[in-house]
């Protein structure tokens, strides 16, 4: 048993060897953040492969567009603000997201807004929370903050400047939770179903048929990210433009049908270039690419608020990711796969860059099934590494070809001393071709020895003799590769030499009759060499 296992392990040791160590280096690696970007433009590019979803008719945009502000001037004054909301609510929506910030008053109209401020129950205007660099925290209308009527507008930007994490809630300074503007939408949507905000295992939260697993500093393809709050991963239904979307001049002109908004969520905001409040987020392409598929603002909230809906009503998935431990099995399979592929090559019947080739196709056809598992696995709702298991497959067949490299250059040295380079060539790129059993080949073949070598070697240490048979091999294995003559065996100083065991050459014969003279015209100077140990 012990035996067995032995020769299995020798066997296999290249990838033994090879994979938990490239395995380790690349979990090494990607701990560091060198892997993240990567990572992030895999999960984008599969936001771009899969087909857009449905779109959801239960939430809707008012959007301020460039012609909007022509006609109204920016900001909107708070008397068309007034009126725009005094519209929608005529159509008798579940909830009205008001994504613009008013903490000031542009008159004229104030007074207007504040009253349809107090009179619309199912109004949430926004307030930033957390405040930035170049800009403090902004505050809420406070009318609507007297009436509990706030949703936070913060957004978690990557370092790429893309948005792929929603914010559920997030704290203040002082401690007090505040929810997104998103959520508090969402709950007067669900309310109507009986639909309440749960806690399972005092930690995660649960409406209806979903549980938001909240977002870890280093969940999926993250390293150390910024996780206050309670975040979740945008798992967005399409790219810009997906959800129905009227303008305000539609609204405030009657120009939509009366039965549009009912039993929706609308939610007012920009959608102007000029405005500024556009985002990049996973159809976006490059984050050079700026003027491409950029989402504004209020779209994103749309999908969070699709997003946290759809999961609690119709089951709709959220993304998740694996544990650690998970993640890094999953590196050192495909590590192993890598290292596999490249070792079982080291042997066969084809030419060494027939095995190269084979080698470097099954390493791409791999590397595709991988990237085609991560697809799968993202449609069902998985983001699973793809780079790290990646690069781990193709380092460890990297090094597993440079070790098999490696050892074929020290058989070449090795054996290079006694076969000419045509045979060892042979041996390592076609070890089949020296398999002659069962085959009738003609051949010539040399045999030879030192006259004299026995009386010489009775009188001489056991050093010398070696040293003297060194001598007398090197000089003859120089002249029978020359004539390209392959060493059977070496016996003492006996030496059998074949020609034509290879590839037989029509002069076989004539060329083992010129090696032999050439040996013995080759002694000359192995007999002085030797001479002087003798005699010094």
């Amino acid at each position: 048993m012990w035996t067995t296992l032995k020769q299995w392990i020798w066997r296999w040791r290249g990838v033994l060897i090879t994979a938990p160590s490239i395995a380790g280096l690349v979990i090494v690696t990607r701990s560091l953040g060198v892997l993240q970007s990567l990572e992030w433009n895999t999960l984008d590019q599969y936001f771009r492969w899969r087909p857009a979803e449905t779109a959801d008719q239960r939430i809707l945009i008012v959007g301020i567009t460039e012609t909007d502000i022509e006609r109204y001037t920016w900001p909107i004054p708070d008397a068309e603000l007034a009126q725009l909301i005094d519209k929608i609510r005529q159509q008798e929506p579940r909830a009205i997201g008001l994504d613009l910030y008013r903490n000031l008053p542009v008159e004229p109209g104030y007074e207007e807004l504040i009253q349809v401020f107090e009179s619309t129950p199912n109004l949430i205007g926004i307030e930033k929370v957390i405040g930035e660099a170049e800009a403090g925290p902004v505050a809420a209308p406070k009318i609507l903050y007297e009436l509990d009527q706030v949703g936070a507008n913060d957004i978690a930007l990557d370092s790429d400047g893309k948005v792929r994490r929603g914010l559920m809630y997030l704290d203040r300074d002082t401690g007090e939770t505040v929810f997104s503007l998103s959520l508090r939408l969402a709950f007067l949507y669900l309310e109507t179903y009986d639909v309440f905000p749960e806690l399972v295992d005092q930690q995660f939260v649960k409406l209806g048929q979903g549980i938001f697993i909240p977002f870890q500093a280093n969940d999926g393809g993250y390293v150390n990210a910024d996780d206050q709050g309670y975040q979740i991963l945008l798992n967005y239904r399409g790219a810009q433009g997906h959800f129905r979307t009227v303008s305000m001049q539609d609204v405030l002109t009657d120009r939509v049908s009366p039965e549009w908004m009912r039993d929706r969520i609308v939610l007012i905001g920009t959608t102007a270039e000029s405005i500024k409040d556009y985002v990049q987020t996973p159809y976006s392409g490059s984050v050079q690419s700026q003027s491409l598929q950029r989402m504004s603002g209020v779209e994103v909230k749309a999908n969070l608020t699709s997003q946290i809906i759809s999961t609690a009503l119709d089951g709709r998935h959220t993304i998740r990711n694996w544990s650690d431990p998970g993640e890094w099995v999953w590196i050192l399979l495909w590590s192993m796969i890598g290292a596999t592929l490249a070792w079982e090559q080291r042997i066969g019947s084809r030419s060494r860059q027939a095995r190269w080739f084979k080698t470097s196709l099954n390493i791409l056809l791999a590397g595709l099934s991988l990237l085609l598992i991560g697809f799968l696995m993202f449609v069902r709702g998985w983001w699973i590494p793809v780079v790290p298991p990646m690069l781990g497959m193709m380092g460890s067949a990297a090094a597993v070809t440079a070790y098999l490299a490696q050892m074929a250059t020290e058989v070449r040295r090795t054996f290079g001393r006694y076969l000419t380079d045509e045979v060892v060539t042979t041996l390592l790129e076609t070890p089949t071709e020296l398999q002659l059993v069962g085959e009738k080949r003609k051949i010539s073949i040399l045999m030879s020895d030192l006259r004299g070598f026995s009386a010489i070697s009775e009188n001489l240490p056991a050093e010398r003799v070696v040293k003297l048979l060194n001598l007398y091999l090197e000089a003859m294995t120089e002249v029978i590769n020359c004539y390209g003559g392959s060493i059977n065996q070496v016996i003492g100083d006996g030496l059998v030499v074949f020609f034509g065991v290879l590839k037989q050459k029509p002069d076989d014969a004539e060329r083992a009759v010129a090696c032999a003279i050439a040996m013995q015209l080759a002694m000359e100077t192995v007999n002085q060499k030797i001479s002087k140990w003798i005699c010094p």
